[in-house]
């Protein structure tokens, strides 16, 4: 399940953050729109992805993670050829939307590691799947900028989908659903949950949302902002592929760094 997150990540983060860029290769000239576009195509598949997770997840616990993961990326495969090939923004749109229909990676993988786990393992499943998206996400911009720079925005797309014909490789061959039983006393064996006061998790909820809000929201503007410093045209690619990994490595070690901090203190005040 690690492996299968990990190399679906990386795959999108081959591609994504060029989209401002792709756009403007497509014929749109103006760099405000083509920013705009970018903020489009970049939101509407994880907005698509996280209202679509609940279902995703139900399914899975209908018919099995292995057949509703490999269903799923074989969708998010198709859907990085399609925009590999794409002549117009519009095209690129379809690709992102079917991206965000089948989009559920994410809980799939949290949901086959601690269905999979052994008893007492869940937490360290659940954490290697948390590692392989934040490992994915801080190389997968700084690859996809090399190659989107060296051979095209398309070849960035072609990797994307090979990243996920190796997840779903990876899920074939390697991983099998668990008995219902063994995944009931997985979902278990944490032991007794800790009773949260719903307004607490309300207001953590609404603070997560607006902190990812704020710092993912410069992504579409990235482009435009390095040409703006004089960065060339040729170099835009690698240059944000370069921002987005450095955020994504330094946030990765500010999570390890906080969680250590959390745990000998208080996190109220570290929040």
């Amino acid at each position: 399940a690690a492996l299968m997150t990990f190399a679906a990540f990386l795959g999108l983060g081959f591609a994504l953050p060029f989209l401002p860029i792709y756009v403007r290769d497509l014929g749109v000239s103006d760099s405000r729109d083509a920013a705009q576009w970018g903020g489009i195509l970049i939101g509407v598949g994880p907005l698509l992805a996280g209202f679509l997770a609940p279902f995703w997840g139900g399914l899975a616990d209908r018919h099995g993670y292995r057949r509703v993961a490999l269903l799923a990326l074989a969708a998010l495969g198709a859907a990085q050829v399609l925009a590999a090939f794409a002549r117009t923004p519009s095209d690129v749109l379809v690709s992102r939307l079917l991206s965000g229909l089948f989009g559920g990676v994410g809980p799939l993988g949290l949901g086959m590691a601690s269905g999979a786990a052994r008893d007492g393992s869940a937490s360290r499943a659940i954490g290697k799947i948390q590692a392989a998206q934040i490992l994915a996400a801080g190389f997968g911009p700084l690859l996809g900028g090399a190659v989107a720079s060296s051979f095209g925005i398309r070849a960035a797309f072609g990797v994307a989908a090979f990243c996920c014909l190796a997840a779903a490789l990876a899920v074939g061959v390697g991983y099998e659903d668990p008995q219902v039983g063994a995944r009931s006393r997985s979902a278990t064996a944490g032991g007794p949950g800790v009773a949260v006061p719903a307004g607490f998790l309300t207001a953590l909820v609404t603070l997560v949302f607006f902190v990812n809000f704020a710092s993912r929201s410069f992504t579409p503007i990235l482009p435009r902002q390095l040409e703006a410093f004089g960065v060339s045209r040729a170099s835009l690619a690698f240059g944000t592929g370069v921002l987005i990994s450095v955020y994504s490595i330094a946030a990765a070690a500010s999570s390890f760094g906080f969680g250590k901090l959390a745990a000998q203190g208080d996190p109220i005040r570290l929040l």
